[in-house]
């Protein structure tokens, strides 16, 4: 039943109407939080390099952006699904923000962060 409401978005594209997002491999991962804690350096760093969360958020969602153009299992690793709030996949909650469904997605997200981040930051 599931994969038939997932179908029903196909003719919209998205990241369900994806072949590999329809029927996910039923995996254990060994990584679990480890993918937080990656994240979480990953944003010091770029922190270090703009200095302002705002840019560094901006960067990371822009990597992340073109790693998942050209690695499909970087796009499963991070769906929040059902099965995402469970122990060994936790870190779905996290990583999913950084997946974007296509360039107009990403850029109409980076420019609402861009615009509500500057004003949290003065």
């Amino acid at each position: 039943p599931s994969g038939a409401l997932r179908r029903s978005f196909e003719p919209f594209g998205g990241v369900y109407a994806r072949d590999y997002a329809l029927d996910p491999p039923q995996k254990q991962n060994d990584f679990g939080f480890g993918w937080v804690l990656a994240w979480s350096a990953a944003l010091y760093l770029s922190w270090h390099l703009v200095h302002n969360w705002t840019d560094a958020l901006i960067a990371l969602n822009c990597a992340s952006f073109i790693v998942q153009c050209y690695s499909p299992s970087w796009e499963s690793e991070g769906l929040l699904t059902p099965e995402s709030f469970s122990f060994h996949d936790g870190h779905r909650v996290v990583t999913s923000a950084f997946l974007h469904d296509g360039w107009y997605h990403l850029c109409v997200n980076m420019c609402s962060l861009w615009w509500i981040g500057r004003q949290l930051e003065r």
